[in-house]
């Protein structure tokens, strides 16, 4: 006899959250832990004109040590408006159960 357990997706969120949580992003947030938490936010980043993100390998080397000051004072971007659209990107990342889906494990292999 198979033994299934079905368990929702919404068992595993404290998991996740444990494992990746949310950073509030400050003038002195790294830009790495801002890409690390939010990959979405590339897309922020480079609107904004931070080219050079584009690039993977500057993506783990100068973005690991550059804040998000450092960063909008050399590229001449405005701190507050940067702030206030990655903080806006934060509060959409908000979970919809209806999205969910179910996860089934069976314990022994089912004859076909």
């Amino acid at each position: 006899m198979n033994k299934v357990d079905t368990i929702t997706a919404e068992a595993f969120l404290p998991d996740v959250v444990k494992r990746y949580p949310a950073t509030r992003i400050t003038p002195s947030t790294r830009v790495g832990d801002v890409l690390a938490r939010y990959p979405q936010s590339l897309e922020i980043f480079v609107r904004r004109g931070f080219t050079p993100l584009r690039n993977p390998v500057l993506r783990k080397t100068m973005a690991r040590v550059i804040t998000i000051e450092q960063a909008c004072r050399r590229e001449d971007v405005d701190l507050t408006e940067l702030l206030n659209e990655l903080e806006h990107m934060v509060g959409d990342e908000k979970v919809n159960p209806a999205q969910l889906v179910a996860i089934t494990r069976i314990d022994q292999a089912q004859l076909i």
